[in-house]
């Protein structure tokens, strides 16, 4: 699969996800009697680390008084890169781990209400993908319960921010400079990250400029999904095991008078493993941080 493809797609993956979210919360209000029925547990965590050619097994545990019908999102591996060997047991859909968007049925009664299903997945020799599966349970057409892994060699990134200078301008606003830190303890070095947040809400009460000798870059390069506007940074490939950053210059719009925050994100849909070109997903969501522009030494680390 060409990485042009998966980058489009990812971006869809992340709106989506959101979405999900949104709806299972939404429905679990409307529907708390039934939503509390379902629960999807998985039994080895939501990792299953698989180098190419590995076989795996991934467990899901369900608890339900009822059979239901149930969603599965296979997505950013192409359909050969992972096969599912041999049939999970009675009750236990069958899927498939790369097919993209599928209807299943299982049935946690043949089991008294408490069913494990094992999937044994296979990764072929030439994937360069990681793989990610949702699964969600449906009652009366809302999603109510989820699950999700990601399948694959995966990283597991962070971001990190510091202020570095601090000055007030002579007409009362305040001017600094912040280093963006993005680290990479895996052992190959990856590229297709970016920074930022949306502004669809509110906005930060200084500029952002990206733009100066050693910066991060304009700010225009978020990755994520916004409804209206958005500002970020296109970020510098991370080599393997360390660590690389820029600076951003803040100026407050209005005079200086206490600490200003503004969140940035990590973006991680696009990520690419410089060594055999595959599409990576992260081990968990992208962590946060704060752009800050603040006076007293006690802030200067943020929110740790």
């Amino acid at each position: 699969m060409c990485h042009t493809r998966l980058t489009k797609s990812v971006t869809l993956v992340a709106i989506l996800r959101g979405a999900l979210l949104v709806w299972v919360a939404l429905a679990g209000v409307a529907s708390a009697a039934r939503a509390d029925s379902i629960v999807l547990t998985a039994v080895d965590g939501r990792v299953l680390l698989m180098a190419p050619g590995d076989v795996a097994t991934l467990r899901l545990r369900i608890q339900a008084t009822q059979a239901f019908d149930a969603t599965v999102f296979a997505h950013n591996a192409g359909s050969s890169e992972y096969t599912l060997i041999g049939q999970p047991a009675a009750g236990c859909a069958t899927f498939a781990p790369a097919g993209g968007i599928q209807h299943v049925l299982f049935d946690p009664t043949v089991a008294s209400g408490d069913l494990l299903c094992e999937y044994t997945i296979r990764r072929s020799l030439d994937s360069l993908n990681d793989a990610g599966i949702w699964l969600w349970a449906n009652v009366n057409g809302f999603p109510v319960a989820t699950v999700e892994w990601v399948l694959g060699t995966t990283a597991d990134v962070a971001l990190t921010t510091r202020q570095e200078s601090f000055a007030l301008l002579p007409d009362g606003r305040a001017r600094g400079l912040l280093r963006v830190t993005t680290s990479n303890p895996s052992g190959f070095s990856i590229d297709g990250l970016s920074a930022g947040s949306c502004l669809d809400t509110y906005f930060p009460d200084f500029s952002i400029d990206g733009t100066i000798a050693g910066g991060c870059g304009p700010a225009n390069g978020y990755g994520g999904a916004c409804f209206d506007y958005s500002y970020g940074f296109t970020l510098a490939p991370v080599p393997a095991q360390a660590d690389t950053s820029c600076l951003v210059e803040l100026t407050s719009t209005s005079p200086y008078v206490h600490p200003l925050y503004f969140p940035i994100e990590l973006v991680l849909d696009s990520m690419i493993n410089m060594q055999t070109g595959g599409h990576l997903l992260p081990m968990r969501d992208p962590p946060m941080a704060a752009l800050m522009l603040a006076a007293d030494a006690l802030f200067h680390d943020g929110f740790d």
